[in-house]
């Protein structure tokens, strides 16, 4: 990695990174390399939906895309509803069954389709 980050992760790191880092580049070369990382996802997020996963009054996950040009990539986007407020998550895992969302999913069933997952933005 030109930036340095990711340079001494093994094949299959999983890195975190904290709300105040957002850098689609970096995040593309992660995923070639690849690296599965986790980030919080901020307000003024643009993506695109590719698809939605899961939809629930707590639990949404869908398929976005990120980025622009050569940075632009296919994540996840996981919001969370805990104690009145939606916390957001981006990760390149596309696969629920090797990064859950929740550590029990069978206990977020969804009920009112897409329609229960919070607005874009929100």
């Amino acid at each position: 990695m030109s930036n340095g980050i990711g340079r001494n992760c093994s094949l299959r790191s999983l890195l975190l990174f904290d709300l105040g880092y957002t850098n689609f580049s970096v995040f593309a070369q992660l995923s070639a390399a690849p690296v599965t990382w986790v980030t919080r996802a901020k307000k003024n997020l643009a993506y695109t939906v590719e698809r939605v996963l899961v939809p629930s009054a707590t639990v949404c996950e869908r398929l976005v895309a990120i980025g622009q040009g050569e940075d632009r990539q296919t994540v996840r986007l996981i919001e969370l509803y805990f104690q009145g407020t939606w916390y957001r998550y981006l990760t390149n895992e596309l696969n629920p069954m090797r990064l859950p969302a929740v550590l029990k999913p069978w206990l977020c069933i969804a009920k009112g389709g897409a329609s229960a997952c919070p607005a874009k933005g929100t």
